[in-house]
């Protein structure tokens, strides 16, 4: 079950002006080291990023992905995870293309970037693009609100309450 941190975080006025363009903290899998690796080779990006032995303690995780421009969201061995709802107040979200769906997706261009393919090779141009967003304050700073406002909106508490609420009803069941 996803975390969403809601009002846990308030949101960043300048999220723009954070010392790292990306941060990427947890387990290791293929497509998260592929995507890692092309990034880090690119030498475009100021990238704070650790496979950690242990887990993290949530808060210290949070408020590191907390100093980056943006967060990356990479397929795990479970085809995504919860870092989305969990960080989504901490930064805007550099989301890896994927086939994965959630009941509510997220939008390209709105409120995460997406880029690389299923496997976390980048495609023409994703590199490019990422560097122009990341350069842009305000694009920048709209993507992490519209993030911040899609999250409350469809993974909050009340929000997935009222989505069990009307799947019951729905089977006749409230």
């Amino acid at each position: 079950q996803a975390m969403y941190t809601g009002s846990d975080f308030p949101l960043d006025a300048n999220v723009g002006e954070r010392p790292f363009d990306l941060c990427f903290v947890g387990t290791a899998s293929q497509y998260r080291a592929t995507l890692l690796c092309h990034l880090i080779e690119s030498k475009l990006f100021k990238i704070d990023w650790e496979w950690p032995f242990r887990r993290m303690d949530w808060l210290p995780w949070v408020q590191r992905h907390r100093r980056a421009k943006m967060f990356i969201e990479v397929n795990g061995g479970g085809q995504g995870s919860d870092r989305p709802c969990e960080l989504i107040r901490a930064a805007p979200m550099l989301k890896q293309r994927s086939s994965r769906k959630w009941v509510y997706d997220w939008t390209d261009g709105v409120n995460c970037l997406e880029i690389a393919d299923d496997r976390g090779v980048p495609q023409p141009d994703d590199l490019k693009t990422l560097r122009r967003l990341l350069d842009d304050p305000w694009a920048l700073q709209v993507m992490y609100e519209n993030g911040a406002a899609f999250a409350e909106e469809r993974f909050s508490r009340r929000a997935r309450t009222e989505y069990v609420l009307g799947v019951l009803k729905e089977f006749g069941m409230s």
